[in-house]
């Protein structure tokens, strides 16, 4: 009976953890220090009226905005499609997908990072995308 019980015990072991009460983790990070940190340089970029940050902006496919329209989102169903379209377009380009995002609305764009994904070997680098409205990529740069 003990062999038995062992048994059991071993193949419950092996079987993968469901996550508890059906859930699993969350796709929005939480609008913590770093989010905070990723708003204020799409506000940065995207009020600038000129110079570098202007050229910045307009190579990111950023809009200019005079008077904020950029916002942490953390609504699940736009995370997991920006962290899917996130992960389409760097499947190629490094590792550490954890399928949890940061997301900032500027504008009508997005701002998204996956503070895992690595692109190479500085790992304080952030690797960010930015997606139009349709969740399709407009640039890609490092934070």
């Amino acid at each position: 009976m003990f062999v038995v019980k062992l048994l059991v015990v071993l193949i419950l072991l092996a079987l993968p953890a469901a996550p508890l009460h059906g859930r699993s983790a969350p796709i929005c990070r939480p609008y913590d220090a770093a989010a905070q940190g990723l708003r204020k340089e799409m506000e940065r970029y995207a009020s600038a009226p000129s110079g570098e940050n202007a050229t910045v902006r307009q190579r990111l496919g950023l809009p200019y905005l005079t008077g904020g329209n950029i916002f942490p989102l953390t609504e699940e169903s736009t995370c997991r499609k920006a962290s899917s379209a996130y992960q389409s377009v760097l499947r190629s380009f490094g590792s550490g997908f954890s399928g949890q995002v940061y997301l900032i609305l500027v504008g009508n764009v997005y701002a998204v990072v996956d503070p895992a994904f690595h692109s190479g070997p500085d790992t304080s680098l952030w690797t960010v995308v930015v997606l139009d409205s349709r969740f399709r990529k407009l640039s890609i740069y490092h934070s």
